[in-house]
């Protein structure tokens, strides 16, 4: 029996003047490394404009293309998100229809409690959080405020209702409500 192959998502980090900031540089650098050592089967840079004019994935995209040319597994992004709530919905729409095994989610250590309860409140348990250093012993106030948004939207959620997030994103979530369509 064949094991479905993992998808390996990185998320991006707002930019510094048009250009990836430290911290989505080594996001970048250690997802695509765990992408090898994980023989997956796509990597998938997550995230919308934030600031300037190309999105965060445009720009991990470029550096990765850089860094490891000619790099084994397929690139793929998701240009729309907005926070890491919009990371995992917009993902989850990518890969509901893939044959695939579990989701690694690559960040950075502060991120990775919250972007673990995202992920897997909207994708299931077949989610692992990988970061490239120790968790901090208490959380930011401003990732504290994020997390409880995440709660209050997720809490409820079944895992790849991904209809309903859509539903709440654009009735409450302040970064996407007021949409119409999904992109």
């Amino acid at each position: 029996m064949k094991v479905a192959r993992p998808v390996v998502v990185i998320l991006g980090d707002r930019p510094v003047e048009g250009m990836p900031s430290g911290e989505m540089v080594k996001r970048v650098r250690f997802g695509v490394t765990l992408a090898q050592q994980e023989d997956a089967l796509c990597i998938i840079f997550s995230g919308g404009v934030t600031a300037g004019k190309e999105s965060e994935a445009e720009l991990m995209d470029r550096m990765a293309r850089s860094e490891f040319p000619g790099f084994p597994v397929p690139f793929l992004l998701e240009k729309r998100s907005i926070d890491t709530i919009g990371n995992a919905y917009f993902t989850g729409r990518l890969i509901e229809r893939m044959e695939h095994g579990k989701v690694i989610v690559a960040t950075s250590p502060f991120h990775a409690s919250r972007a673990g309860y995202i992920f897997k409140h909207v994708l299931g348990d077949e989610v692992d959080t990988r970061t490239f250093g120790p968790l901090p012993a208490e959380a930011t106030a401003s990732e504290e405020e994020a997390f409880e948004l995440a709660r209050f939207m997720l809490d409820d959620l079944k895992p790849m209702d991904l209809d309903e997030l859509w539903r709440r994103m654009i009735t409450i979530h302040p970064y996407y409500s007021g949409s119409v369509t999904e992109g």
